[in-house]
This record gives C-alpha cells, structure tokens and sequence, in this order.
C-alpha cells in the first residue's frame, strides 16, 4: 500500500459517486428529480411517515439538505408533510400518490445502476463489498461528528 494516490479509498469512492450522479441525473431528469432526491424517496417508501430529522439520520446527511430535498420534491408533488399532531414544532413526511406511482420506476432506475457497478462480482463479494463499504461509512461518519462537531 505504498502509492497512497492509487490505493486511495477516497480516489475511488469520489470515482464512483460522481459517476453515479450522472447517470442517474440523466435518468431521473424526466421525473424532475435530482440525484440527491430520490434515497428520500425510497426511505419514505419502505418506512412512510418519518419525521425530517429521522429521514437525516437515516440517509447520513445534515438537517438542512434534508429540508432542501424534501422541499423540492414537495413542491414537484412526490411527497407531503403533515405536522405532527403530538408535538405540532415538527412535521412527518409522507409519500402522496404520485410518489408512490413512480416507485416501480425509479426502483428499476436504481437496480440498473447497482447492477452496473457489481458487474464481474460474485455473491459473496457483492456481499463483502456492501459490509465493508457500510463500516467505512460508519467510521467515517462516527469520527466527523466526533472530531468536526459536524451534524453530517
């Protein structure tokens, strides 16, 4: 692990997201829906009625892209939000009938890339790859918060 630049963890992930975001720019364009939009989507889609703030920490983003994206795809019709009848400071946010629609869409949008990117890979390294990737996030994650006093 000498070359530092060419065994760069960082080098690669930032290969691969970029890549990702163009293609799934270009493919969600005609939903109006941006590349940052749609993991809302799909959380709201297996878990409907989340509170803003469960939705951050669920996705691993801060608060104010959460209300940034919710808010785009509120104002495109996907979902709404609806304040929470116990504690009326905070809103739920729901999947409306046109984002439960394009579902099966962006679903098949979203297998496609993930079959693009494991290409070539058995089972098992499909698997090894997800744990280690979800560790790295973890750790990532844990010490930026620690460390930064950042709510990432």
């Amino acid at each position: 692990m000498d070359n530092l630049f060419e065994n760069n963890v960082g080098k690669y992930t930032s290969i691969i997201w970029r890549h990702v975001q163009l293609y799934l720019a270009q493919r969600l364009e005609s939903f109006g829906i941006g590349s940052g939009q749609y993991n809302y989507l799909f959380a709201l889609y297996e878990n409907d009625g989340q509170s803003q703030q469960k939705l951050s920490e669920l996705l691993l983003v801060n608060k104010s892209a959460t209300v940034k994206a919710i808010n785009k795809l509120e104002e495109l019709g996907f979902v709404e939000r609806r304040v929470n009848q116990e504690d009326k400071r905070y809103y739920h946010v729901y999947l409306t009938s046109k984002g439960w629609s394009v579902m099966p869409q962006l679903k098949k949008i979203v297998a496609e890339v993930q079959e693009e990117l494991f290409r070539g890979m058995s089972d098992e390294e499909r698997t090894l790859l997800l744990r280690l990737m979800r560790k790295m996030a973890h750790n990532i994650t844990t010490t930026v918060r620690q460390d930064c006093n950042v709510d990432s």
